[in-house]
């Protein structure tokens, strides 16, 4: 018979098998695992056959879904899509870059991470954390299997030297740990994105996010021996991120950023398809039917211009998404001619995708992340006379149901 050890912890299981009937002590689990606090879980079975998976699985599932249930719990919420997406931070010089749509907010050095303060980015502040242990860990994008932060940073790498007299070359390994400021090139988030009916606004719930690390790799094909640069990118480990706004006067905030989605980016929500629907109420398919409804009866409601600057006039709000047309009618009995002025409005499942405003956060006194939304904006396509797109662009924002302001 074998025994199969649940060593549970908040969030996760460990699934380790013995032949006997002894606890596994923590220093024989596989390093990459974090020891668990929680005492074990004894199952005995013959084998870990199907069924038994299926039943694992079914005692797992309330605690992956838990955190995201009780946020579709609410009864406001009634359209809801999760979806994965990269996103560009930081660029290489550290400078205001419009074009990754980046604004600095914050950067606070402080005794902690003036070590580390090469350059204030978020990686090397995440890093640290992280291997001080103020930042649990995962292998996953679920955030059930603890990852040791030392082993995750670090990777093996080849580097070919080439002797000019001998023409011979020569393969050494090395292992490196991944550099935050010239290798981590993005940050890829889990999130939730969710349409609240009463407050006609959007709110995202952050389930999970993860540095990527980018780097060349040469190849040499077998057959033309030619070598041939292959980038390659994945993630260094994933943590939860919380959901709130944080004041920046606060001093455990030392590095905070305004991103706003980018086209280039692939940072745009597709509203009409791809990412999952987690939840949809009858008459909401389309969320920003209702939203339009809004827009233009209840002016107490504020919307703001493309720039989510200032708020739409009741005559702007009325305006938009609609275009006006001249019908020329002629009476052929009175020989006269009636000019009438028309509004044609626009169908909402014209509009395709969502641009997202979020403030991100890090809160160094307790290795979090905080990544809020600010503002949704709703996007329109362009084409030309011939029916070809020409670019989007957003028409207005409609800020977060959660923002102060």
């Amino acid at each position: 018979m074998k025994r199969v050890i649940l060593y549970f912890h908040p969030g996760y299981f460990t699934e380790v098998q013995r032949n006997n009937t002894a606890e596994l002590p923590h220093a024989a689990l596989p390093q990459f695992i974090a020891p668990c606090q929680k005492q074990p879980i004894f199952l005995t079975i013959s084998k870990m056959n199907q069924p038994m998976r299926i039943i694992l699985f079914i005692l797992l599932l309330p605690v992956f879904l838990f955190a995201q249930s009780s946020y579709l719990n609410d009864p406001d919420i009634v359209w809801a899509k999760s979806f994965e997406s990269d996103w560009v931070l930081e660029s290489p010089s550290n400078l205001e870059d419009t074009y990754i749509g980046a604004t600095t907010l914050k950067l606070l050095r402080t005794p902690d991470n003036e070590k580390i303060w090469k350059m204030p980015v978020l990686a090397a502040l995440m890093f640290n954390a992280a291997k001080k242990g103020k930042l649990p860990v995962y292998a996953d994008s679920t955030c059930t299997v603890p990852v040791n932060a030392g082993r995750a940073l670090t990777y093996t790498d080849s580097i070919f030297t080439f002797d000019p007299e001998t023409y011979e070359e020569t393969k050494k390994i090395e292992q490196k740990e991944v550099d935050p400021y010239s290798e981590v090139t993005g940050w890829r988030v889990r999130q939730v994105l969710a349409y609240h009916r009463k407050k006609a606004a959007w709110t995202t719930h952050v389930e999970a996010v993860a540095p990527i690390h980018t780097r060349n790799i040469w190849r040499r094909d077998s057959i033309t021996g030619k070598d041939t640069m292959i980038i390659v990118q994945k993630p260094v480990f994933w943590f939860k991120a919380d959901n709130k706004s944080q004041k920046l006067k606060n001093n455990s905030i030392v590095w905070a950023k305004n991103i706003i989605s980018r086209e280039g980016r692939n940072t745009y929500v597709p509203l009409n398809e791809g990412g999952n629907l987690v939840k949809v109420t009858e008459g909401f398919q389309n969320p920003l039917t209702h939203l339009l409804q809004v827009m233009r009866s209840d002016f107490k409601t504020p919307f703001y211009d493309y720039l989510n600057d200032q708020p739409l006039t009741p005559t702007e709000r009325i305006q938009t998404f609609a275009s006006t047309d001249t019908i020329i009618t002629y009476d052929p009995e009175t020989f006269v001619e009636t000019v009438k002025v028309v509004t044609i409005d626009h169908n909402p499942d014209d509009i395709r995708q969502l641009r997202l405003v979020q403030n991100w956060y890090w809160d160094e006194k307790h290795g979090r992340l905080s990544i809020h939304l600010e503002a949704v904006g709703i996007m329109q396509d362009s084409y030309d006379d011939w029916g070809n797109f020409r670019f989007s662009r957003v028409v207005f924002y409609r800020r977060s149901a959660s923002n102060r302001r």
